[in-house]
């Protein structure tokens, strides 16, 4: 009887959080003739139930590197939206 309890327990569990795990990502590299370039994307919910988007690019080319990140969070109450952003360059 305990062993069928756990196993249902285990199986709700692991329902439970297949079911919150709503994270996609996606990752594009990128070759020109000045070098290389890598983009990911990132889409998930926050911690307070807000979506959220994360971009960073990472170049590296003959010119020098330079990395920009940014993040878009989504109030779903207002449905305003903030996007913050930072770039680096390395020469």
């Amino acid at each position: 009887m305990v062993r069928h309890l756990m196993t249902t327990a285990g199986a709700l569990a692991l329902m439970s959080s297949v079911a919150l795990a709503q994270d996609a990502s996606s990752t594009t590299i990128t070759r020109t003739p000045d070098g290389v370039s890598k983009s990911t994307t990132e889409h998930h919910v926050d911690s307070y139930g807000n979506p959220m988007t994360e971009k960073k690019t990472y170049k590296d080319g003959t010119s020098g590197s330079s990395t920009s990140e940014s993040r878009t969070m989504t109030d779903p109450e207002s449905g305003d939206t903030v996007t913050k952003s930072r770039t680096t360059t390395d020469k």
